[in-house]
């Protein structure tokens, strides 16, 4: 039982989660987007190995 309210902030509380994990990997990182893009996918595998 979810009411929009919560449902949108959820949704926007991943995507700024997510739009951090980008902004840290890019700049953690000298490779162009589509290496940073494979880093995003390996960590979220690793992420879901962990847990």
């Amino acid at each position: 039982m979810l009411d929009s309210s919560s449902v949108r902030l959820n949704k926007r509380f991943f995507i700024s989660i997510y739009l951090i994990i980008q902004y840290l990997i890019f700049w953690g990182c000298p490779f162009r987007w589509v290496e940073t893009q494979r880093k995003a996918v390996s960590l979220c595998e690793l992420m879901q190995n962990e847990g």
